[in-house]
């Protein structure tokens, strides 16, 4: 049955995906791609010096607009591009706040475009 429960373990499960990836890259000796693996709030932040790699946020879903806010200060602040995922997967209501209908206005808000 495809629910709520359901479409957060496949999330979660895509974003355990992409975190071994970055994780086997962290590992190289010298870190030659200079990657960085943070946490805002239940947001997973991959991070990586080199382009072609993809600095990625993942998001829970849960997120607050201050959270939202902190995420792409950081990709400000490290002067990269951010690269976010907007797929059905993540549009499902959940508690406190759920950016199904928010994310986009408040990504353009804050000047990324689509």
């Amino acid at each position: 049955m495809i629910d709520r429960e359901f479409i957060s373990r496949l999330q979660q499960a895509h974003g355990d995906c992409i975190e071994a990836g970055y994780r086997q890259a962290l590992a190289l000796p010298g870190n030659p791609r200079g990657i960085e693996i943070l946490n805002i709030g239940a947001t997973r932040l991959f991070l990586s010096s080199e382009a072609n790699f993809g600095n990625r946020a993942l998001f829970s879903g849960n997120e607050t607009q201050a959270e939202l806010e902190a995420v792409t200060a950081c990709f400000e602040r490290k002067g990269i591009t951010g690269y976010f995922e907007i797929n059905q997967t993540n549009f499902y209501r959940s508690n406190p706040f759920s950016w199904q209908a928010e994310l986009v206005p408040a990504l353009l808000k804050l000047g990324y475009q689509i």
